[in-house]
């Protein structure tokens, strides 16, 4: 009997929770294992041997390791999916989920990470105007691309899980208008509603909300 896929993981990671979704939607069962940042076991020696990038999601199959959420969502679903709905070999279309990959890594998370690096580590007792603008700036584009139902034409594909998930974060941080934004906030419904999504992710979206909050409030009070 093959052993499972191992799969290091953070609850509050997006990244993380968007392959567990991904696992989950093919019906795959993955060894789970929490990397305890708050331990810095992602800087411990040997998940450094594991990945010398030290991030979280990490995936060993078959002995061998890749990390990246989209690299390892794409590659659950090509060898384990009984079907390649979430990520189909036709090329045009894999090639509009991969430009929908590298979006989310540039302009979603890019706008995450100014929140990351302003709040949690540059000791800003307030959100910047610049996460402010690169937040908007990823809302008015995911709105543009939503020219179906789903991010790539209108049915779930990969780019919808990662770029959603990642969504949930921002707009906890700087809340979605549905008026200026209504094909963002239709779709995330739509997104939201598969089966088992709130299980994978709301813990985690509170855990990663509640990290701000708490850094704000520190924040603002030594700056007093």
């Amino acid at each position: 009997m093959m052993s499972k896929p191992i799969l290091y993981y953070a609850q509050f990671s997006p990244p993380s929770r968007a392959v567990i979704q991904t696992a989950k939607i093919i019906d795959l069962d993955l060894d789970l294992r929490v990397v305890d940042f708050a331990k810095k076991e992602h800087l411990s020696e040997t998940f450094i041997t594991i990945n010398p990038h030290h991030t979280v999601p990490t995936l060993i199959d078959d002995g061998e390791v890749i990390w990246d959420s989209h690299a390892i969502m794409s590659y659950l679903v090509s060898k384990y999916a009984k079907s390649d709905s979430l990520y189909p070999k036709d090329l045009l279309t894999r090639a509009k989920i991969d430009q929908r990959f590298h979006f989310d890594t540039g302009i979603i998370f890019g706008a995450m990470t100014s929140f990351v690096r302003t709040i949690l580590y540059g000791g800003k007792s307030e959100i910047q105007p610049e996460s402010f603008e690169l937040t908007h700036k990823a809302y008015d584009f995911t709105e543009k691309l939503l020219k179906d139902e789903y991010l790539v034409g209108n049915n779930l594909t990969l780019a919808d899980i990662c770029c959603c998930i990642d969504l949930l974060t921002l707009d906890k941080l700087v809340a979605i208008d549905k008026h200026k934004y209504p094909k963002l906030a239709a779709w995330m419904e739509r997104v939201s509603s598969i089966p088992n999504f709130h299980d994978i992710n709301d813990e985690g979206v509170q855990q990663l909300q509640t990290r701000f909050e708490n850094c704000l409030a520190a924040n603002k009070l030594n700056s007093s």
